[in-house]
């Protein structure tokens, strides 16, 4: 598993024990309160059909997970409505997962549709239940306000590791684009001045101890510097020759100044990630993060689009697949995008992408 290696924050939404929930929903039954909800109808169907294949006289341990894009909130009623469902019908719940039977229940989506599934694990063997929840176009527990559209625009590849990368400005007569590659043994500066991509600069870095086993590397626009573990050079990011290196303090986090990347996201609206940002952007709905999937460096990934709504985290929009995994995301100068290097798992090139967000319905 990757390690994240940015602040960490803990998301509480819908991680209730099960013991509390069971007891709220009892207490719900009790009072004579009925669900009402838009889910109910969904919840009843499934609860019935778990109902019918668990021993009245054993116990259920439910595990509930929301990947849709319903909110941590929603998603969290549902779940209440689930369990006050299964008490009415006699299903006795426990917080052991060792009980007689485990049911993990799940929160999904079709194009046109939310939907309830149930799988139930017994030593007979599993069975599952599915219950057609409301339509995506309802209202009921979607994202609100404008989606965020995820965009990439693949800047450079090559078959070297690319650490991190940045579009700088133009060249002292404004008409030359230029892009500096950070790589683990040199800084690269290139130049575009008709309709290739040449070398203008190449610097190797020399750093004074081994790199450690997962390099990472920042390019701090606006305080022009790099920054690696252990090392930091700085100066005029166009001309790395001229740029000053030196020993850094290579304790504690990295990069060591992070005031503007507010966040990262190990777990969101109960889903697994890897690294994050929050970007200076909002779609209506919250101010926009973006995070990677929790897979390893095998595996291919994705960035997904989240907002923040009342200090929680929700999932908002399509996924962004990449065809490998993402090694780095840092946000542009201004917030507004991110600069994400991935590396192809079927080309074994390492790319080099903007990746920006749109707001719309």
């Amino acid at each position: 598993m990757r390690l994240p290696f940015r602040f960490i924050i803990l998301l509480c939404g819908c991680a209730l024990a099960v013991s509390l929930c069971a007891a709220a929903a009892i207490s719900l039954a009790q009072s004579g309160s009925q669900p009402a909800s838009a889910w109910i109808d969904a919840v009843r169907t499934l609860a019935v059909r778990i109902a019918s294949f668990v021993p009245q006289t054993g116990t259920l341990y439910l595990d509930f997970k929301n990947i849709s894009s319903v909110d941590a909130a929603q998603a969290a009623a549902v779940r209440l409505e689930l369990i006050a469902e299964l008490n009415r019908r006699g299903v006795h719940l426990s917080p052991d997962s060792a009980a007689n039977a485990q049911v993990e229940a799940t929160l999904s989506e079709s194009a046109s549709e939310y939907l309830l599934v149930a799988r139930v694990h017994r030593v007979e063997g599993d069975q599952v239940a599915i219950a057609a929840g409301p339509s995506r176009n309802s209202g009921a527990g979607g994202p609100s306000g404008d989606t965020p559209t995820l965009a990439r625009k693949t800047v450079w590849e090559q078959r070297r590791p690319i650490l991190d990368f940045a579009n700088l400005p133009s060249d002292s007569a404004g008409a030359t684009p230029l892009l500096l590659i950070v790589q683990p043994e040199a800084l690269t500066v290139y130049a575009k001045p008709g309709a290739q991509w040449v070398t203008a600069e190449n610097t190797p870095l020399r750093h004074p101890s081994p790199w450690p086993r997962d390099l990472r590397a920042w390019i701090d626009l606006n305080n022009r510097k790099v920054e690696l573990p252990g090392l930091e050079c700085a100066g005029d990011l166009a001309k790395p020759a001229a740029m000053q290196c030196a020993a850094a303090n290579s304790n504690g986090k990295f990069p060591r100044e992070l005031e503007q990347l507010p966040l990262a996201a190990p777990a969101a609206n109960g889903r697994e990630s890897g690294d994050g940002l929050l970007l200076d952007l909002n779609c209506g709905g919250g101010r926009v993060a973006l995070v990677t999937g929790s897979g390893d460096w095998t595996e291919p990934d994705s960035i997904q689009t989240l907002e923040l709504k009342d200090d929680v985290l929700v999932a908002s929009g399509d996924p962004l697949p990449f065809a490998g995994p993402v090694l780095s995301l840092w946000p542009s100068a201004d917030l507004k995008s991110a600069r994400v290097v991935a590396r192809n798992l079927r080309t074994g090139m390492y790319e080099a992408s903007i990746v920006s967000v749109t707001c719309g319905n």
